[in-house]
């Protein structure tokens, strides 16, 4: 995801970079984004805990983390504070711009994989099971091509939010 991060950064920015060069950051920056992950997942799972809106609030707040660890030099809890400073007044149009591009996105990968599912099932018949699992690694693949959608969504959203706080 770093990498992922730094790259639409990079094209948003028009700045000319190499793979190399973004592996070589995104390699330095590892060790704080593994934290940083682990604390927004706790952050998650406790606003789930108390029901999901919490968990809605808590992942618009804190959405930016990734890109302010690769983008900003800022790490440990200030990525977090820095999220929140940056997310403040703006709940709505950022949960409303980001919510609807990822169920977009999760939508479209779920009736692909339900297409393919029942193309094959048509085909094998409903008891093979070689269906399911073809299915299942569909599915999969489906479900990783999501997270280039929501990072660049997310970058982009970023790079909007920088533009409108200064």
């Amino acid at each position: 995801e770093l990498a992922l991060i730094k790259r639409y950064a990079c094209f948003i920015e028009q700045k000319p970079t190499t793979l190399r060069a973004i592996f070589a950051e995104t390699l330095k920056k590892l060790p704080w984004f593994i934290l940083i992950l682990v604390l927004w997942m706790t952050i998650m799972i406790v606003g789930i805990t108390f029901l999901v809106f919490p968990a809605v609030i808590f992942g618009v707040w804190f959405m930016f983390t990734g890109t302010i660890l690769m983008l900003e030099d800022i790490h440990g809890l200030k990525v977090f504070k820095r999220s929140k400073t940056l997310t403040s007044g703006l709940f709505f149009p950022l949960l409303l711009r980001a919510g609807a591009i990822t169920i977009t996105a999760f939508f479209v990968a779920a009736a692909a994989a339900q297409g393919f599912s029942s193309i094959l099932t048509a085909l094998l018949g409903q008891s093979n099971p070689y269906g399911l699992v073809f299915s299942s690694i569909v599915g999969s693949i489906l479900t990783a091509l999501i997270l280039p959608i929501i990072s660049g969504t997310v970058v982009t959203l970023y790079f909007e939010v920088k533009r409108l706080k200064g």
